[in-house]
């Protein structure tokens, strides 16, 4: 257990990508749950959700919800990002002729304390740093990317349904 754990927190601040596809699995895998209405799984998550005394469900408000808990997820989880969510960050930020380059520095200022910052830099191509990113713009950036990611997912799924009405229908049916 605590390998899983010294390996997660590895994996999310070190290892670019992996928080991006942890996230997409898992929005994918609750979009698909809660738009089949009649499934077992809908109804159980439904129930758990709902909050006690509330007369109604508004799937509006519970769907800007979740849209905004998966862009703070996003923020959280994925650090340091992957070479498509970096992009707008170098698109921004970086003059011509730099590249975005991330870093993560390790500090340990207390006993039993480990601090992970990420450093995006713009370095050009001799090596020579350019300019720093700001954190806060990197937070933001990332945000906006996963507020837009989330609602394609949603679109996506809601496409599907459409396209093929008949495999939503049998799976709820079961």
């Amino acid at each position: 257990m605590i390998g899983l754990f010294v390996g997660g927190f590895y994996g999310f601040t070190q290892i670019e990508g992996l928080g991006s596809i942890v996230l997409l699995l898992a929005a994918v895998v609750i979009i698909r749950l809660t738009s089949m209405p009649s499934s077992p799984q809908t109804r159980w998550l439904r129930d758990r959700l709902r909050i006690s005394g509330s007369p109604t469900w508004n799937p509006g408000l519970t769907t800007a919800l979740g849209i905004l808990l998966f862009a703070g997820m996003g923020i959280a989880f994925d650090q340091p990002g992957n070479a498509l969510y970096n992009r707008p960050i170098e698109w921004l930020f970086c003059p011509a002729e730099t590249q975005l380059q991330r870093s993560a520095d390790v500090t340990q200022p207390r006993a039993g304390t480990t601090v992970v910052s990420q450093n995006f830099t713009c370095v050009s191509p001799d090596g020579e740093v350019q300019s720093p990113v700001p954190l806060g713009a990197v937070i933001v950036i990332r945000f906006v990317e996963y507020i837009l990611l989330g609602y394609l997912l949603l679109g996506l799924n809601y496409l599907l349904m459409r396209l093929w009405p008949r495999m939503n229908v049998e799976k709820t049916e079961r």
